[in-house]
């Protein structure tokens, strides 16, 4: 028989708790990303489990990246640093409730952020870079740094060149040596092209200049109002509008279940409804049986899938969507039109549309007996200085959220149900203005705010951009804060006296609603 090798003898084993029997001073790391309802997938709900019991208050929804965060900082001596490489949504949503937010409540200080930074090897990857500090490492750590895309930076307001001052007086060589933090470099080689920097006089969990405040709370009268579209869970339910035609013609009664079909992607191409789709609603199957061809449909197309979902309700009502959002449909009983926007985009753009529509789960949809009114709030820069700053993303786009977006956000008196006569003049004059120009070069909302907010001047983009400051004014003054001036559009509000203003009366607002 042929020798096999002796095997090598083992490396004696690591024990940590021994080899470090107290705490660490710093830790430096680019911990995993796996967004939450994936994490039981990859390693099971008992992993899950665990990170749940291990850390309290943490979010089934949260990136694992927020729990390495938490772990991080349960090894951390009472005096250390943490330089991490996070996911761009550790600033956002559950993430940001898992792990940065208790961070900052037990004393750690943001002190150096860069948003938004894409990731060289990975097109597709956005990344946020953190540093934390707490104990006599934290009150070393000024000045505080914050690092934005160039383009979400405004520059005539902080310090924010290279050769900025830092507005700090106080002595820094009288810190802890080891924990004097005010000589790392102002800017960062890997971001100069692209980011710009900014002194700040702090820095929030939701990686924003500022100080932390507590979140807002959801108001009552926001209810009811607010929905996400159907989940029809089979995407043969889908028709082409060559297809219905077709089914039509056979017989003119399977019009009756076959509907527009509105999805985010198509709110973006501001051209309507491209699709349409099959709906049965709640009908049973054997009331379904009245609309043979759309039938012979849905079990050729969709019930093969149907037959492998792990929901045993929607293996037997295979004819039905997934998840029919019925809430949303009997709160659109006896309106006209609704105001919709895209679950994702890279500007916040709301519309207006009839409500006889089938409204895909990527669409938001806005009931109330006031739509121009409505709209007029949801389209000012008011409400997009709150989504910008509560909502997550998606890569750098906004991924709007109702819980975190809408149903906390403070309307005017009157309320979101209630007509305003200035705010529906302006969100009329507002809408034509945007259809005006969409008969010009540019088809779409995306390209045409694109345009918007570059610097060519053209007669039918400046009357958008006029209508939009009318519209601002007009919600400015439905708040009674007439004395707010925003910048003429295209200018951002980012870095603006004027956005940090805004957010904090609307988080008064909220306040104070909500009591």
């Amino acid at each position: 028989m042929p020798a096999f090798p002796a095997p090598a003898p083992l490396a004696p084993p690591l024990h940590w708790p021994l080899a470090f029997p107290h705490s660490f001073d710093a830790f430096v790391g680019n911990p995993p990303f796996l967004g939450g309802s994936q994490i039981s997938g990859a390693f099971g709900d008992a992993y899950l489990a665990w990170l749940l019991a291990l850390h309290p208050g943490a979010h089934g929804n949260a990136d694992l990246c927020a729990h390495f965060l938490r772990r991080v900082d349960g090894l951390l001596a009472d005096s250390g640093t943490i330089g991490f490489i996070a996911t761009n949504t550790i600033g956002q949503g559950d993430t940001r409730s898992t792990g940065l937010q208790p961070l900052l409540a037990r004393g750690h200080v943001l002190y150096d952020v860069t948003r938004d930074l894409p990731w060289p090897e990975a097109a597709v990857v956005t990344v946020a870079v953190v540093h934390l500090a707490r104990g006599a490492a934290a009150s070393a750590a000024a000045p505080y740094l914050l690092r934005e895309p160039a383009s979400a930076s405004n520059l005539s307001q902080e310090p924010s060149s290279l050769d900025a001052p830092t507005p700090y007086s106080h002595d820094l060589s009288r810190e802890t040596p080891a924990f004097n933090l005010s000589h790392r470099p102002f800017a960062d080689e890997s971001t100069a092209s692209t980011h710009r920097t900014r002194v700040v006089a702090g820095l929030t969990s939701h990686l924003h200049a500022g100080s932390e405040r507590p979140d807002p709370r959801p108001l009552a009268a926001n209810r009811r109002i607010a929905f996400a579209g159907s989940k029809i869970y089979g995407q043969g339910f889908l028709l082409t509008a060559a297809e219905r035609a077709e089914l039509v013609a056979r017989d003119p009664r399977n019009g009756l279940r076959i509907f527009p079909y509105l999805g985010g992607d198509d709110i973006a191409h501001a051209g309507g409804p491209r699709r349409f789709v099959i709906n049965f609603g709640a009908c049973s199957l054997a009331e379904a049986e009245a609309w043979p061809d759309l039938l012979a449909l849905v079990r050729e197309r969709v019930k093969p899938e149907r037959d492998r979902n792990p929901r045993e309700f929607r293996r037997r009502h295979w004819w039905r969507f997934g998840e029919p959002a019925p809430g949303l449909y009997a709160a659109l009983r006896g309106l006209d039109r609704c105001v919709v926007n895209s679950q994702v985009g890279k500007h916040l753009v709301f519309d207006l549309v009839a409500t006889d529509y089938v409204y895909s789960h990527t669409t938001y949809v806005y009931a109330s007996p006031a739509p121009l009114s409505l709209f007029a709030v949801l389209q000012s820069r008011v409400h997009e200085v709150w989504a910008r700053h509560l909502a997550s993303s998606m890569k750098t786009d906004l991924r709007y959220s109702i819980s975190d977006c809408f149903n906390n956000f403070p309307f005017p008196a009157a309320g979101p149900r209630v007509d305003s006569p200035a705010l529906a003049t302006s969100a009329a004059r507002l809408l034509a203005a945007r259809a005006a120009a969409l008969l010009g070069p540019v088809r779409s909302l995306t390209g045409l705010y694109n345009a918007l907010l570059a610097p060519r001047r053209e007669p039918l983009l400046d009357a958008l951009r006029t209508a939009h400051d009318l519209l601002d004014r007009a919600v400015l003054d439905a708040y009674a804060w007439s004395d707010l001036r925003l910048p003429p559009w295209p200018r951002p509000l980012a870095g603006e006296p004027v956005a940090a203003e805004l957010y904090d009366r609307l988080l008064a607002a909220n306040a104070l609603a909500a009591q």
